[in-house]
Parts: structure tokens; sequence; C-alpha cells
């Protein structure tokens, strides 16, 4: 799309590549600069390999100046999910797990080996789609998390920690106790009345 505005032909945005990417990267940080309070969901994007620090590099190669998100700002779905269902929520990889075990469309998603292979290729446009369909998996992710409604391999004990788990046992005791203690006090009640119900003949 942003060779598309340049008015650059499929055919030569290999020559052109590094002003594409610099347009890119610049349309994007000029989004992040507009939005200084909001919150960056991402999955996994923590290295210079793949993530964040890789975007910044690539600006400043590309004589660029990016603006800096800062680590409370951003979010990241993939470590959040791993804490709240635990590591056996979902076989590897997670995403396309997670994806089939909540019904969800794999239409024009794209793992990184075929995105690989759709940019050595020139599938552009292959790669957009892949992208868009990657947020809208992030979005009803995040959302049948927070819900509740989020399907996963996740057991009671993977979602507990040991304070947790000894939380709840000491609520099952106070329960039983309370029980125990109601259940004492109908028998004797039913006992008194019993006896004086003798004295009383």
């Amino acid at each position: 799309m942003a060779a598309e505005r340049a008015h650059i032909d499929r055919g030569d945005i290999a020559d052109g590549y590094d002003d594409i990417e610099k347009t890119i990267l610049e349309g994007f940080y000029e989004y992040v600069g507009e939005r200084k309070d909001a919150e960056w969901v991402h999955w996994s994007m923590r290295d210079v390999n793949y993530g964040f620090p890789a975007l910044e590099h690539r600006m400043k190669v590309l004589r660029g100046d990016p603006v800096e998100i800062s680590e409370q700002k951003k979010f990241d779905l993939s470590r959040a999910l791993v804490t709240l269902y635990g590591r056996g929520y979902a076989a590897h990889p997670r995403m396309k797990s997670l994806m089939s075990m909540n019904d969800m469309t794999f239409k024009d998603f794209l793992d990184g080996e075929h995105e690989a292979a759709a940019f050595g290729e020139g599938r552009y446009m292959a790669l957009h789609q892949s992208t868009l369909r990657k947020v809208d998996t992030f979005c009803n992710f995040l959302e049948g998390a927070i819900d509740g409604t989020l399907r996963t391999k996740s057991r009671w004990r993977d979602r507990h920690d040991l304070d947790d788990v000894m939380s709840a046992v000491k609520r099952k005791r106070y329960v039983g106790l309370l029980g125990l203690l109601a259940v004492l006090e109908g028998t004797f009640g039913f006992l008194r009345k019993y006896v004086m119900s003798l004295f009383d003949g």
C-alpha cells in the first residue's frame, strides 16, 4: 500500500524497498506519537530480531527517529496467557493451537515461514492480509480471556499458584468446620427437645 501511494510499480518494489520501509515506519511512529497513553498489545515482540527493538533499529538504520514506547505501555499477550492459564494452555505453536481450539478462522493467516516465503515472492498483499487476520485474532484472544470464554487446555492447578491453592484449602476447611458446627447444633437441639419431652411426660 505504501508503494501504491508512492506510485511505485510492483516490479520496482525491490529497488525502492528502503524508501518504502522508511515511509511505513514513519507512518507507524507518527501514529505512536499521537497516542502517548495507548497500551500496545503484541505477541512476543520483545527482541531485536522480532519486536519493537527491531522496528526501532530499522528506523535508525534508515536515518529516521523512532518514537520510544515505554515498557509499561507494552502488553505481551503471549506471556499474559501463560501467566493466566499456565504453560500447558495450548500446544506449540500456541497461536495456531489456540485459534483451532476456539474455532477461529485461518483465512489469510500465514505463519512465520509462509510470511517469509510470501515476502520473497513479492506477495505483499498476502502479508498485509495476514497481519490484519492476526490483529483480529489477538483481539479475540484478549476478549475471550477477559470475559472467561477462551477455551484452553489449562487445568485448574495450572491456573492457580500455591498461595491460591492454600487459600482454597483454608476456605474449604472453614466451610467444613461451619458445616460440622451446624450439624452438631441441630443434633444437640433435637436431643434437648427429646429429653425435655421425657420430663414433660
